[in-house]
This record gives structure tokens, C-alpha cells and sequence, in this order.
């Protein structure tokens, strides 16, 4: 995926004077590990992740805001789908963003917030997934995602 604006990645970490390398070590395959230990957990607990994560962070606020009139983006891994309509202070429609995430659960509750008329674009599918088009989107947040995926090449692979 080329975007006209760098791929923003998030996750709240608390940031030291030293470098921290991160690895994922996962004994046998990484998929089932993730669709173990991840998928499966998310889809059971969607209603309550969706209940206690629905404020967006004001840095991807920000970023989102900023965006030019007509921009079309991804959200990769967007969960409960607070980010697609994080546009509170712009026209409507000014901005599309798609919502992409692996839990069913999660996507139907992003899809149509708190059961309004309200309908958003989702997709089933994962980070590593390569079913856009280059040049398909202006933009794409991936906020606390990749490090769901349990090994460093996934993670590399999503972000690329």
C-alpha cells in the first residue's frame, strides 16, 4: 500500500532512555497461536472492549483531523471502529475510512455504533492481508495492533 502520509502506528508504551527490542517467540504456528490467543479472545469479549475503549486518543484525533477534504483511508485493526468517525469537527463525509479488523463481534459493533442508523465500512480480514490495491488509500492507522501479531516477521510484514 503507498500512501501520500506515512502509516500511523500506535501503542501506548511507556518510553525509556534505552532502546527496547521487542520479540514475539511462539512455539509452532503463528496463526493458530493468533487466532487462539487473539481472535477467539477478542470475539468473546468484544461487547466489553467496545464498553471501556470508546474515546479516541487525542493524538490520532489530531492526525485524523489534519487530513485534506476527500481522503480515503484504512484502519487496520480497528476494533470497535472508534477512529472511523473520529472526524467530529469536519463535514460529513469529508473523510472515508474503512474499518478492517479479524473479530466478527468487534466489525459488527463498529460497523453500526450503539445500534444507530449509522452504518460504517468494514472488513473482515487481517493486517497482513493483501487485498488492496497499491495506492488504494491516501492513509492508514494501525493503532495498537501489530503487536497482536506474535512473531517480529508478522509484525514487519503489517507494517509493510
Amino acid at each position: 500500500m503507498r500512501c501520500r502520509l506515512p502509516l500511523l502506528l500506535f501503542h501506548h508504551v511507556r518510553m525509556s532512555s534505552r532502546p527496547v527490542v521487542v520479540t514475539a517467540v511462539v512455539a509452532g504456528n503463528a496463526q493458530e497461536h493468533e487466532d487462539t490467543h487473539v481472535h477467539q479472545v477478542y470475539d468473546q469479549i468484544a461487547s466489553h472492549f467496545a464498553s471501556t475503549r470508546y474515546k479516541p486518543w487525542p493524538l490520532i484525533a489530531r492526525f485524523l483531523s489534519s487530513l485534506p477534504t476527500g481522503w480515503v483511508g484504512l484502519d487496520s485493526g480497528t476494533g470497535n471502529g472508534k477512529y472511523l468517525s473520529c472526524t467530529q469537527d469536519r463535514p460529513p463525509g469529508s473523510l472515508w475510512t474503512i474499518g478492517l479488523d479479524r473479530s466478527r463481534n468487534l466489525l459488527e459493533i463498529a460497523r453500526q455504533p450503539n445500534h444507530s442508523d449509522t452504518i460504517r465500512e468494514v472488513v473482515l480480514g487481517d493486517a497482513l492481508g493483501r487485498g488492496w490495491r497499491d495506492g488504494a488509500f491516501d492513509f492508514a492507522i494501525s493503532i495498537a495492533t501489530v503487536h497482536h501479531l506474535s512473531t517480529l516477521d508478522r509484525r514487519q510484514k503489517a507494517i509493510q
